[in-house]
């Protein structure tokens, strides 16, 4: 039965999609019976041409909760996440991604720490699992064995805490106000938009890191995959260096300043048929003629032959390169 609900909520859950229909119901399912009248969910379409408006429209004839825009134009991960925080009326912002579902009891979970605090940033774990969303991967995508409570000046100890972690948007539940009250329009395009939203200055109130896993990530379903190497050797590490709160070493943490510049890198990438011949004229323009050489020299090794080799070194131990076998493995069967 549909019920009437709040115009101002506690908490928005936030999702911007895509051309995502095939995953929808199982997300939102993972989560409609848990919001309350204290929670909305804000669903951002940019543009799709599947069936995504159709799936939506019969939620919002049983949750009058849900508040549903359709864009008339796809604007990116960035844009369409600030559209859908700007669209929100809750005090906190929990920007889900579309084909990641919560796990049970994680909106509840979060209610309670915000019930009589107040934080700039809450962060959540996350459990890794295969594209089917079937088989775990790791079961904590950071090991942390109690929350933890950082004071919002202390972004280095976030870096630290977290480390890459910080590229998932998925994690992300922050104060609305925050975030409306920062730049956002010149990160458009940079696939991050909450990553230089957080580290733009330091955060006026606390950080709470929460060591639960709250969050499902479906490895390996990213609808950027074929602009990897762009992303991870220009976007990201531009992205990181532009801080100015970040200490030197944090950053490093993060990622290099010239990844195309890393043996390890290179490496990867090839193995996971990033780095091409057809791509190597975008290379030449993001870090120069020594870079596009050596990537060159990389794509005459068979990307075959490299996973093999990887594969076979991180078979090892595979507790700790789980994540990075299925990634190579995943590779093999495209």
């Amino acid at each position: 039965m549909k019920e009437e609900f709040n115009q101002h909520f506690r908490l928005s859950i936030c999702i911007a999609s895509y051309n995502r229909a095939s995953f929808l119901a199982e997300t939102i399912d993972s989560f409609i019976e848990e919001m309350t009248s204290n929670v909305e969910l804000v669903f951002i379409d940019g543009a799709s041409t599947d069936n995504t408006k159709e799936i939506i429209n019969e939620y919002q004839k049983k949750y009058s909760n849900i508040n549903y825009v359709q864009l008339p134009e796809k604007g990116g991960v960035d844009k369409d996440f600030d559209i859908a925080v700007q669209h929100a009326k809750g005090d906190y912002c929990w920007l889900i991604c579309d084909d990641d579902p919560l796990e049970k009891g994680s909106i509840n979970t979060v209610l309670s720490e915000i019930k009589n605090e107040k934080y700039s940033l809450l962060i959540a774990n996350a459990s890794i699992l295969d594209v089917t969303a079937k088989r775990t991967l790791n079961p904590q995508a950071f090991t942390l064995k109690s929350d933890l409570k950082l004071e919002g000046q202390d972004l280095d100890g976030l870096v630290k805490c977290l480390g890459n972690h910080l590229t998932y948007i998925g994690c992300i539940i922050i104060n609305r106000q925050l975030w409306l009250a920062r730049n956002r329009e010149e990160f458009y395009g940079y696939e991050f938009i909450h990553f230089a939203v957080i580290f733009q200055k330091p955060l006026p109130d606390p950080i709470l890191v929460m060591a639960q896993p709250l969050i499902k990530i479906r490895y390996g379903n990213a609808q950027w995959t074929e602009r990897a190497l762009h992303i991870w050797s220009k976007k990201w590490p531009e992205l990181v260096w532009s801080t100015q709160v970040l200490s030197e070493e944090s950053k490093k943490k993060l990622s290099r300043l010239k990844p195309l510049k890393s043996f390890k890198f290179l490496l990867l990438h090839r193995a996971k048929n990033n780095i091409s011949f057809e791509k190597l004229k975008m290379i030449n323009k993001i870090n120069g003629t020594f870079a596009m050489l050596t990537s060159f020299l990389f794509c005459l090794i068979p990307n075959k032959l490299l996973r093999f080799f990887l594969v076979s070194y991180m078979k090892r131990d595979q507790t700790k390169y789980a994540v990075s076998l299925y990634d190579l493995e995943w590779q093999n069967d495209k």
